[in-house]
This record gives C-alpha cells, sequence and structure tokens, in this order.
C-alpha cells in the first residue's frame, strides 16, 4: 500500500511504537556495555592492595615498575617461588593451561578436530607419562637437588591458589573450561615440548632416507657433512649391491613430513622453539673490563609474550630475568655475580628407526632377535565429536609413529 492510503491514526500508532522500541534498545544496550564491562574488570588480576596467601611466612612485597614488570621482595626463598608463581598465574593463566595442554595432548577437548593431529603426536610421544616414570625413579629423585624442589612446589601452590581465590581470565569463562591444579610435572613436560620443538630428526631422518633411495648413495651423501663409521661400512656394501642409478633429471616429489606441518599449524596460536644465537665476550676485550653475554633466541613476537619478566629477590638470592610461565626458574637471566641464556646445540640427538613389527606375537624383530614390545590406549576427548581411540606401540627405541606418520612408506618408524 503507499504511504497516502494510512490513517492519521494508523501512522501515530506506529510512531508511538517505533518510541517504545527505541528506548527499550537504548536500554538493553546500556546495560549490555555496563555488563561486558564488569565482566571484563571482573576477570583482571588484581594490581593494588593487600592479597592473603596461605603458608607465606612473612610478608612479601610486589611492586610494579613503569613497564608492568613485577618486582618481587620476598624473606625466603620459597615466599619468593610461591609469589611469583601466584604472580605469573595472575597475567598468564589461560597461556599456561594452553601449554600444558599442548605438552599432554589436549588441546581438541577444547579446539575440536582442528588439534587432533597436534593431540596424536603428544599423546603418541608420551611427554607426560615419561615425566610421571622418571619422577617415579628413586635414582632420579636422589640427582634432584631438595631446594630445588621445594621451590618448585611452592611455585605451583602459588599459581594454584590464585586459580581457587581469584576469578578466572575471560578466555576461561569463553570456553566453558575451569583448569585443574597445577604441579611439577607440567612444567617438566613442557620441557618435552621444547627439546622436541629443537629436533629435526622427524623431518630430516625420512627425507635422507628418501633421498637416499631415489638419488643414489654418492648424491645423497654430498648433502651430509660426515658420516658414522657404521655408516661408511654400510657405504661400502651398497657400493657393490647397488642396482643402475636413477636419473636425476626427472623431478622428484619428496613429499610432506607431518611432523613439520603439526608445528607449523601449531605455530598459529603457540609460539615453538626453533633455533637461536649466543655470543660471550671476554673481560679482556671490553672496555669495561667485564665479560658481555649476548644472547638472541629465535621466538617469533606474540600476545602474550613467550617470555615472563621479573625481578625476584631474597636473603641470599636475587635474580632478573626471563622466565617461561610454566616453569619456576629463569631460562635467561643475570644477578649480581653473572648472567646466563640459552642457545641450541644442533647436535643429532634423536633417531627414528624403522621396526619389523609382528603384531601376531606382540614382538619386534632387531639384530636378528625377537623382543616384546608394549601396548598403551590414548582416548583423546574432541569438542562435539566422538572420542580418538588410538594404540601406541612402544619398543626399545620408543614409540612407533603410525598416528603421525600416515603414508604407507613411513610406517612402522
Amino acid at each position: 500500500f503507499h504511504l497516502y492510503d494510512c490513517p492519521i491514526e494508523y501512522l501515530t500508532l506506529k510512531k508511538n511504537s517505533f518510541k517504545k522500541w527505541l528506548i527499550i534498545f537504548t536500554l538493553l544496550f546500556v546495560f549490555a556495555v555496563f555488563y561486558g564491562f564488569y565482566f571484563l574488570k571482573s576477570s583482571m588480576a588484581p594490581m593494588d592492595g593487600v592479597i592473603h596467601l596461605k603458608n607465606l611466612d612473612e610478608k612479601v612485597s610486589v611492586i610494579r615498575d613503569q613497564y608492568g614488570i613485577p618486582h618481587i621482595k620476598a624473606q625466603s626463598a620459597r615466599d619468593a617461588a610461591r609469589s611469583l608463581g601466584f604472580v605469573v598465574a595472575s597475567e598468564r593463566l589461560f597461556q599456561m593451561e594452553m601449554q600444558r595442554r599442548m605438552a599432554n595432548g589436549e588441546l581438541s577437548e577444547i579446539f575440536g578436530v582442528k588439534t587432533l593431529s597436534s593431540d596424536k603426536l603428544f599423546r603418541t610421544l608420551g611427554l607426560r607419562a615419561r615425566m610421571t616414570e622418571m619422577f617415579q625413579r628413586k635414582k632420579e629423585q636422589q640427582r634432584l637437588d631438595p631446594q630445588m624442589i621445594k621451590e618448585m612446589e611452592a611455585f605451583y601452590e602459588g599459581v594454584n591458589q590464585y586459580q581457587s581465590t581469584q576469578k578466572l581470565p575471560l578466555e576461561f569463562s569463553l570456553l566453558g573450561i575451569k583448569p585443574r591444579p597445577f604441579n611439577a610435572l607440567d612444567g617438566y613436560a613442557f620441557i618435552g615440548v621444547m627439546s622436541f620443538s629443537f629436533g629435526v630428526a622427524t623431518s630430516a631422518d625420512p627425507l635422507m632416507t628418501k633421498l637416499r633411495a631415489r638419488l643414489g648413495v654418492d648424491l645423497s651423501n654430498e648433502l651430509r657433512n660426515e658420516l658414522t663409521p657404521y655408516e661408511n661400512k654400510l657405504l661400502e656394501k651398497e657400493k657393490v649391491l647397488k642396482e643402475k642409478k636413477e636419473s636425476t633429471k626427472r623431478v622428484v616429489e619428496y613429499g610432506h613430513y607431518p611432523v613439520s606441518e603439526i608445528l607449523a599449524d601449531l605455530e598459529q596460536g603457540f609460539t615453538l622453539f626453533e633455533g637461536s644465537n649466543a655470543w660471550l665476550l671476554s673481560a679482556k676485550r671490553s672496555k669495561s673490563n667485564f665479560p658481555i653475554l649476548a644472547n638472541d633466541p629465535h621466538i617469533a613476537y606474540s600476545n602474550p609474550g613467550v617470555w615472563f619478566e621479573a625481578h625476584v629477590k631474597a636473603p641470599g638470592f636475587e635474580t632478573y630475568g626471563h622466565f617461561l610461565p610454566l616453569l619456576p626458574f629463569p631460562i635467561l637471566a643475570h644477578n649480581l655475580e653473572r648472567g646466563w641464556g640459552l642457545t641450541m646445540s644442533l647436535v643429532d640427538d634423536m633417531d627414528l628407526y624403522r621396526e619389523k613389527v609382528n603384531p601376531q606375537f606382540k614382538s619386534y624383530e632387531f639384530k636378528g632377535k625377537q623382543y616384546s614390545y608394549n601396548e598403551r590406549f590414548e582416548k583423546i576427548i574432541i569438542k562435539g565429536q566422538k572420542a580418538f581411540e588410538m594404540a601406541v606401540i612402544e619398543t626399545e627405541h620408543g614409540p612407533l609413529m603410525d598416528e603421525v606418520f600416515t603414508s604407507p612408506e613411513d610406517k612402522s618408524l
């Protein structure tokens, strides 16, 4: 119908109705803004005032400078560690939860099938299980410094006190999750992630094996800087028995390596460790007559950052440096006497074996003999989907990576 066909009363009614809905919408908008502000404000970490922590022996002061860096002053190392755990959790609790879930292979529980390949990888490696076994060995327990253990326990106690007494960060509410208590095994499992991300064997070893098969021994060995005595013996045998070389002129597709792809996907949301550089200048070569340390970890920028910067002071102890949120001791730091950093050595510290597995007898062959293998089952919870269950076979050389290396030619590695 046309506007001029409408009665004047109808137009007045519509006008009044519009005003009513405009008022309702405005009130709802104002309420949503104030509720959103309150929701965000209530989930922010406390920055001022007095907080009562259990098991503190003396008062501890935490002063943040103009850059937001906390300076913690305590009367004992344990009080300092407990307070550090509380402060780190106040700023990085969600990051700590994500790092723990990555190491334990539990990301799919909140992110769905997108992170299933990552969970398969870390469940196969069994970092958490390995660390648990290590702590249960009496010989390993005797190697650990008792004072270090006490400070670690105090640190995770501080973390747990924060999450049990304070409002959790916004991300937990959005995802509908609540973290379980943290402990030293979470930190050790994350160290396993660091170690694994430094290693290149899961990509380099299959590639070199395929290069040898497709390009021949001579050409593939030109890519190596040094051969082991064992490899030299094999090389001599291969020279006698080798078949005709394939033509190197054709284009060869060497395939993709699942572990590299998994780690590349993880780097979209989680910062991993790949390499670093470090330089040390002798005191004899500096104008200050002090040595100079330059440490350059090759870690991408992220928000939140990988490092947590803090200054911790107690009688007989003081350090200023950079912590990984899940760990209570600084990786890059200095005190009144020395400075230290971290760089990777790039040693070949990991090998892949192609096992000859006999599932019928639950055994594998090594050097002509049969050995029994162990088998464990892993259940990965996936948000919105049925849980994924897998069996992991473990030989003396480690777990089989069949759920990670999905290509038929990479089976039983």
